[in-house]
């Protein structure tokens, strides 16, 4: 019996694998080491790279979008603005030439107004001053002389009327409480216009002190004079004053105190309405002046 054989095969040693050299391995290893670095270095390049690049086109893009729509919005607001500006500057100056028109129309009215009345109160005062003559120079001699009473019943219509001022201030009422005053632009109309505005507001004065006088006179009048002797009747729904010439006439008193007063009374309303009707006289030049200025202004007429 061999030997050999009766040696159990566990307690062989164990056959070890085959290894390279240890120089093989650490080149080897080296090898792959460098692959792998070559292969991430290039990976992190190319994506760097690529990040970079689209990063930057992408950003300028966005930048030049960014300013090209911001110059198109300007523009568009500007344009709109200025055309809208046009148009209200358009609008505007239309409205400032209706404005215009209608104070001229305005104007014109108180012009021919203004006339008339410095025409009847001038009459008035005349008549005011023939009357005052009758009551103190001939009635003086005479108190009862048909013919000289009746001319001083005929003289009291003067006393039972009046003339007041009712100018137009529709328009410039309008310029002033709307505001619209701020449309008037050319050089010196404004003025001109304020200037009209405040002497209406004296003659407003002028003519309540006008109207007053008169009414203190109407008053004084019939302590002279009969009242039935300006009798009127209706008949078929108008009023008819009765016929004068065949009837009596004598004042109610010829005592020298009570006329006195009513002399005075007549002085007083003359010499305020006479007042009166200068200051009209003025209005009729100011009105007539005024409407020459703004249709040279504005070459344009009234409508």
């Amino acid at each position: 019996m061999n030997s050999n054989q009766n040696i159990p095969e566990e307690s062989l040693p164990e056959k070890e694998p085959t290894q390279p050299p240890p120089a093989e391995i650490s080149s080897a290893t080296e090898s792959i080491a460098e692959s792998k670095d070559t292969a991430s270095s290039t990976t992190k390049s190319n994506q760097e790279m690529e990040v970079h690049h689209h990063g930057h086109v992408h950003e300028q893009k966005k930048w030049k979008e960014y300013v090209f729509q911001f110059a198109m919005l300007f523009l568009a607001v500007f344009l709109g603005s200025l055309a809208e500006n046009r148009r209200e500057h358009g609008v505007e100056i239309e409205r400032e030439k209706e404005y215009i028109e209608s104070l001229m129309t305005d104007v014109d009215n108180d012009y021919k107004m203004s006339q008339d009345l410095e025409a009847a109160i001038l009459q008035q005062v005349k008549n005011l001053d023939t009357l005052q003559s009758l009551f103190f120079s001939d009635l003086k001699n005479d108190p009862h002389k048909d013919s000289l009473v009746r001319k001083c019943y005929d003289l009291s219509a003067n006393v039972l009327t009046f003339y007041p001022a009712f100018f137009n201030e529709r328009t410039i009422s309008q310029l002033l409480s709307s505001g619209t005053m701020r449309l008037i632009k050319k050089q010196g109309v404004a003025d001109s216009i304020m200037d009209y505005h405040s002497f209406i507001k004296f003659l407003e004065v002028q003519k309540q002190l006008y109207i007053t006088s008169i009414n203190s006179c109407f008053q004084s009048m019939y302590n002279i004079y009969d009242i039935s002797f300006s009798r009127s009747i209706m008949r078929n729904d108008t009023l008819f004053e009765l016929d004068r010439t065949q009837m009596p006439v004598k004042l109610l008193t010829t005592d020298p105190t009570e006329l006195k007063k009513f002399d005075a009374i007549l002085e007083t309303t003359k010499r305020i309405a006479f007042t009166y009707k200068g200051f009209l006289t003025e209005m009729v030049g100011k009105s007539d002046r005024l409407y020459i200025f703004l249709r040279d202004k504005y070459g344009t007429e009234k409508k």
